[in-house]
């Protein structure tokens, strides 16, 4: 990503969401590791819930993040998984409306999106974590 943004978010993230007790496995589709598309798909539906991550490209979504995205809306449509996404930003971006649009396409469940320039806030960062937290405690008390 550029200059690391994103990794440092999901790295604060994880230590938030570690903290609340959630279990946490990272995907990364970036420069350096290549993750595979069905990998990232097998991990997302096995998931409780889902937190995308990415960086702008030229005020747009970052294209394998749009592929990513592309994934969701044709594979997890319906499903009404619980979602939330993180974009930076460095000069201005339409990136993270793209994201939110997209998430809402594949009829899933908006936790939230928080978009950054360099670095997200502690409260952007602690307002994803509880809502994934929350998220997961209505998943363990639902019934069936």
């Amino acid at each position: 990503t550029m200059y690391g943004s994103v990794e440092g978010a999901v790295s604060m993230l994880n230590g938030e969401l570690i903290k609340r007790g959630i279990s946490v496995s990272s995907f990364a589709a970036n420069d350096v590791d290549r993750g595979s598309p069905e990998d990232f798909m097998t991990r997302a539906n096995a998931a409780s819930a889902v937190v995308l991550a990415t960086p702008t490209y030229d005020s747009e979504v970052h294209p394998r993040m749009e592929y990513l995205l592309y994934l969701i809306r044709s594979k997890m449509k319906g499903t009404g998984k619980p979602v939330a996404a993180m974009v930076s930003y460095a000069w201005g971006s339409n990136a993270a409306k793209r994201v939110e649009n997209a998430l809402r396409e594949a009829d899933l469940r908006i936790l939230g999106v928080e978009s950054f320039r360099e670095r997200p806030t502690p409260e952007q960062v602690a307002g994803i974590a509880d809502a994934v937290a929350e998220a997961e405690r209505g998943r363990s008390i639902s019934p069936g």
